[in-house]
């Protein structure tokens, strides 16, 4: 029984001692808001899934790193906005899929099979701004008539010279109510 005991006592030290060497190093404070409003979605007239289609460029507009080329617009339009409409912007999500550059924020090739190498898609606000993704993207938009739409337009970005093939990628996004 004695041997039990001491057994006991050397494994609560032990688990004490455990606990004592993992200190906290800080805090995270989380914090947010539920807002009433909400809006239907349309991703470049194609409802909650958009599929934009870029123009066929030769691997001569893209022949070195930092050329851009085929700038096609699209829209986000929101519609039949309901409770407080307050204002809106558009947040393109930094989520774990490969389709995200986490170094440069642009869109990577996930064609697979037949993809064109060194090109990346690279998103622009309504004022051509490149958009980071994964940070905030412009102003918000008063929704109080009901309804807005966001322009945003999608291009070409050669990392290098490129080469022909396929061309896809995929972003996630969320509406940021104010």
């Amino acid at each position: 029984m004695k041997k039990i005991l001491t057994s006991i006592a050397v494994i609560g030290f032990v688990a004490m001692s455990a606990t004592a060497a993992h200190a906290s190093d800080g805090v995270i404070n989380f914090s947010g808001k539920l807002v009433d409003t909400s809006c239907n979605v349309s991703v470049g007239g194609g409802g909650t899934v958009g599929n934009i289609i870029l123009p066929n460029i030769s691997v001569t507009e893209l022949a070195a790193a930092g050329e851009t080329a085929g700038d096609i617009g699209f829209t986000i339009a929101l519609s039949a906005c309901s409770g407080s409409k307050s204002p809106v912007r558009v947040f393109f999500e930094l989520d774990n899929s490969p389709a995200v550059d986490r170094t440069t924020g642009r869109l990577n090739n996930t064609a697979g099979s037949g993809a064109a190498g060194n090109v990346q898609l690279e998103l622009l606000d309504g004022n051509y701004t490149p958009i980071v993704i994964g940070g905030a993207v412009g102003n918000y938009t008063d929704i109080s008539g009901g309804s807005a739409s966001i322009p945003f337009s999608v291009r070409y970005y050669a990392t290098d010279e490129t080469t022909p093939g396929d061309v896809k990628s995929m972003v996630t996004f969320s509406l940021d109510y104010q």
